[in-house]
């Protein structure tokens, strides 16, 4: 792993929301980020990720405009061989 000391990375996912006291909704994520290698084991890095969530209903009936959100984060992480 050394040899490669940046290793950017990008990722897609889609599913279901889980919100407390509404209906199941379509959401999506995006992610991207970038490692730096300290040891052959442990890393660094950061990531930004992207959240959006289709028009969640809560028990009432009340429907909402699609919920979206971004994170930005400094992560410690370890490979786990």
């Amino acid at each position: 792993m050394l040899g490669q000391p940046f290793q950017p990375y990008l990722g897609a996912g889609f599913g279901a929301d889980l919100i407390d006291h509404a209906q199941n909704e379509f959401a999506v994520s995006a992610t991207a980020g970038i490692r730096f290698m300290v040891t052959d084991e442990f890393y660094v890095g950061a990531r930004y990720r992207f959240y959006y969530v289709n028009n969640p209903t809560d028990d009432f009936g009340t429907r909402y405009n699609a919920v979206t959100m971004h994170t930005f984060s400094a992560v410690l992480g370890v490979y786990l061989n």
